[in-house]
């Protein structure tokens, strides 16, 4: 993510589109790991209901992620063309305030996985250990 907050009115097309795929490819290797950490804890009665809860709340946070960013890349864009910027120049400020928020934000939810704490696999009440 601290990549993208280097574009600019300049930027290499080259390097915005390696930029995207590392991002993507990052975050194709986190979901995984993540979905099975999180779903593993569970009950094996109440995988649905964890698998549901997990995509609905990506989806929403997707939501208003992307809503939070546009707005911020909007106002940021808005101010200075009232301050009289170039419509291009205005708009790349935009962006890159809206990737520097998007990098302290995952900078910081990186720093939160060390406080998150190892839960024991979910066992039914009553159920006979295999092995």
């Amino acid at each position: 993510m601290w990549s993208m907050t280097l574009f600019g009115t300049e930027t290499p097309l080259g390097y915005v589109v390696a930029a995207h795929v590392a991002l993507s490819v990052g975050l194709g290797l986190m979901f995984t790991p993540l979905l099975t950490g999180a779903l593993g804890s569970l009950r094996p009665s109440l995988y649905s209901y964890g698998s549901a809860v997990v995509g609905t709340v990506q989806q929403v946070a997707g939501a208003a992620g992307t809503a939070t960013f546009i707005a911020v890349m909007s106002a940021v864009a808005a101010s200075q063309l009232g301050d009289g910027a170039d419509a291009v120049v205005a708009e790349a400020g935009g962006i890159h305030t809206a990737f520097m928020l998007g990098a302290v934000i995952a900078t910081l939810a990186f720093f939160a996985t060390f406080l998150v704490r190892r839960s024991e696999a979910g066992v039914e009440p009553g159920a006979v250990p295999v092995h």
